[in-house]
């Protein structure tokens, strides 16, 4: 009997020892959300919303126009990251093209991108 209570309680001891967890870090859990790379505004120079201009990211061979979202509000690619060049254009105003690359990554749980949010001016012609 003392056999079998010892060997018991080393197995129990064993299979308890290593099952704990002992990090602080909790599992994220990512939402089903998705989360555009880019949100855009394009103005012109009082300030008015404008509609209809062609926004463009590209990096290296990948380029995507994005979704006017709402009047002068463009969004997309969708959870993307990566180091885009920038060009917008619209009939009547000057081009422009952004050529300090604009650099998306991760947020710090991993789950979604960091969204750049920016607003441009474009000057008529």
């Amino acid at each position: 009997m003392k056999y079998f209570l010892f060997s018991f309680l080393c197995i129990s001891m064993i299979s308890c020892g290593g099952d704990d967890d002992s990090s602080d870090e909790s599992p994220e859990i990512c939402t089903t959300v998705v989360v555009p790379s880019f949100s855009i505004i394009v103005v012109d120079t009082d300030g008015n919303l404008i509609d209809g201009a062609t926004v463009t990211v590209i990096e290296n061979s990948f380029s995507a126009v994005l979704v006017e979202s709402s009047t002068g509000v463009y969004t997309g690619p969708d959870e993307r990251v990566g180091t885009y060049l920038i060009t917008i254009m619209k009939e009547g105003f000057q081009d422009i093209t952004v050529t300090n690359p604009q650099i998306v990554s991760l947020t710090e749980d991993m789950c979604h991108v960091d969204t750049i949010e920016m607003t441009y001016i474009l000057q008529s012609i």
